[in-house]
């Protein structure tokens, strides 16, 4: 049975009667049934469209365009983390504080990012991508301008650039990625390897702001143009989005217009059908399609392929955050920030090229071939104190690391059913969520175990995020074969 609009309800003069509709009724003509027609939730009895992604146009580039940008300034920012905290351990507010305590800030951030997925990836199918663009860039500069003017604790600092700031990366993050993965199929890698290299790039662009800001005008100072510098970019970014599948979603024009035909509605119809309507009107705004979607999530597949993640983002994200302290620890206190650029340098190359590598070789196949690579060089990181040594190992782990961020998305990709594309976000929601866990604990952990251990402490820092990144990747393998066992076409996936 399928819920219709209050233009298709006969007058009832029995306000507790049950409407009993059958799924396939028809708006009636006239433009009251044309708006309803019109309206996304007269179309969640139609199956999503299942035409193959183009892989090509100008809705579908810039949309990566339009990604290219928030990640420069949303992840670009998190990836800097470690820039900024060099700078708050030398800020008076930070005496007495432990750098364990101090890396919840680093935490919080992409860990909110992951356990706000479900919702956040949900939202994306449901809302506009450009609406909540534009809502979490505004949060976006809100956060640093109020973090200048209020910062004075560690616990303020948790709240805003933790917690404020990582709820307005994930309404940047999960809508733009959603709308590029429906565009794209054959160079989903692609596609999704430029995005994300937008955030190596802010990763170069915004270690070197930070550090010169800082040593010109001070961190207040510092915060205000971190929250300003990309407050136009972003919602030039917004605004260059365009869905494949717009009257799948809800826009503000369209709930405006909803709204009004309502309340004019209500004043010429009984209240029977008002309240009625109102049961019609909730039921279809959640959408049938949704139990189809979570019914996908119980794919053994997919659940193997988060627990992998889960292992491999809570161990490769480590590093990025204590390149510079390992820089300064050994002598080199004067180059960290460079090296944290050097290493994101070599993340572009690596998301774009793993992705681009991946549309020809699998996309598993290139995800636990990087793993592999990452976690090699991890457990040799220790080793590594000399400065060549140290530009070696950050040319390199930004080269092989880069590529599993926008892997992991493409493999959730992959094994989404063509018919369900539409709902892909909640999909990578869900994915986020089951990496929030290793995202919140393993800032914090590294930072315990380097305080706890002197000189060693860098030893078990290392394997531990080496060990981590393996055992994904092990996973991440053990899909692979799975598939071959079970008769899968060919090694390509």
């Amino acid at each position: 049975m399928a819920s219709i609009p209050l233009a298709d309800l006969s007058p009832s003069t029995d306000s507790n009667m049950t409407v009993n509709v059958p799924a396939q009724h028809s708006a009636p003509a006239g433009a009251e049934g044309q708006e309803a027609g019109n309206h996304p939730a007269a179309q969640d009895d139609m199956e999503p469209p299942t035409a193959p992604p183009p892989d090509r146009g100008w809705p579908a580039w810039l949309a990566v365009i339009s990604g290219f940008i928030q990640l420069w300034a949303s992840f670009g920012i998190l990836n800097s983390w470690g820039s900024f905290q060099a700078v708050y351990v030398d800020e008076p507010w930070s005496k007495g504080v432990k750098l364990q305590d101090i890396g919840w800030i680093g935490s919080v951030q992409p860990g909110l990012l992951f356990v706000l997925g479900g919702i956040a990836g949900y939202a994306s199918d449901r809302l506009s991508a450009t609406v909540l663009m534009m809502i979490g860039t505004c949060i976006f500069s809100a956060a640093f301008l109020l973090l200048a003017e209020f910062g004075d604790g560690l616990g303020t600092y948790i709240a805003l650039q933790g917690f404020l700031y990582g709820l307005a990366n994930t309404l940047l993050y999960y809508p733009i990625l959603s709308v590029v993965s429906t565009w794209f199929d054959r160079r989903r890698g692609l596609a999704l390897g430029i995005v994300a290299s937008g955030s190596s790039l802010g990763g170069i662009f915004w270690p070197l702001v930070v550090d010169a800001l800082n040593e010109a005008f001070g961190l207040k100072r510092t915060l205000q143009a971190v929250g300003l510098i990309p407050l136009v970019p972003l919602f030039i970014a917004s605004f260059m989005v365009k869905e494949r599948f717009p009257d799948t979603k809800i826009t503000l024009r369209r709930a405006f217009r909803r709204l009004t035909q309502r309340f004019t509605n209500a004043e010429k119809k009984s209240q029977g059908n008002t309240t009625t309507t109102l049961l019609a009107t909730a039921s279809t705004t959640t959408g049938t399609t949704t139990p189809g979607a979570l019914n996908s999530l119980k794919d053994p597949s997919f659940i193997a392929l988060s627990i992998a993640l889960f292992f491999i983002y809570g161990g490769m994200l480590i590093p990025f955050n204590l390149i510079p302290v390992f820089a300064e620890e050994h002598h080199h206190a004067d180059v960290a920030h460079v090296l944290l650029a050097i290493c994101y340098s070599g993340s572009v190359v690596g998301r774009i090229g793993t992705g681009a590598l991946a549309d020809y070789f699998g996309t598993f196949n290139m995800l636990c071939l990087m793993a592999l690579l990452t976690a090699t060089l991890t457990a040799c990181w220790v080793t590594m104190t000399s400065l060549p040594a140290m530009i070696a190992f950050a040319v390199l782990y930004g080269l092989f690391s880069g590529g599993l961020i926008p892997l992991g998305s493409a493999c959730v990709a992959k094994i989404t059913p063509p018919e369900q594309i539409g709902q892909i976000g909640l999909r990578l929601g869900f994915t986020m969520m089951v990496c929030s866990i290793s995202a919140f604990g393993g800032g914090p952990l590294s930072n315990f175990l380097l305080e706890g251990t002197g000189q060693s402490g860098w030893l078990a820092a290392c394997l531990f995020s080496g060990m981590a990144t393996l055992v994904g990747g092990g996973i991440i393998f053990a899909i692979l074969v799975s598939r071959i066992v079970r008769g899968g076409q060919g090694y390509k996936f």
